[in-house]
């Protein structure tokens, strides 16, 4: 297991016993298939470490609480952000081409950039 996964599931662990009202996910992860086939028109590939962020859970509800005060956005939305910044930016900010948002708080946004290789 990777240390994100490892420290993820620590996290958990600890809120299902400590706080179990926010230690439910309805979104269960995504396999590395399911992965690929939503990213594989992509402009770049996602890093191992978001693979493995998806591959553990696919989003949490608007609100969940094992974020606090965050969103994390499932994949499928995070694609649909990402059509929307390519399709509002131009190439002249290549940035924008090769990242994608994966969570938000109030009227901030956090993203990963991904890579070509």
């Amino acid at each position: 297991m990777s240390s994100v996964r490892t420290a993820l599931e620590i996290i958990f662990n600890w809120l299902k016993l400590n706080q179990p009202s926010v230690a439910s996910f309805p979104y269960p992860g995504l396999t590395k298939k399911e992965i690929y086939e939503l990213t594989k028109n992509l402009p770049f590939k996602l890093p191992k470490e978001v693979e493995e962020l998806y591959q553990w859970h696919n989003g949490t509800r608007h609100g969940h609480g094992f974020f606090p005060f965050h969103v994390f956005y499932s994949l499928e939305e995070c694609l649909g952000f990402n059509q929307n910044i390519v399709d509002y930016w131009d190439e002249s900010q290549p940035m924008s081409l090769h990242s994608i948002i994966l969570f938000s708080i109030d009227k901030s946004f956090f993203f990963t950039v991904g890579s070509c290789e």
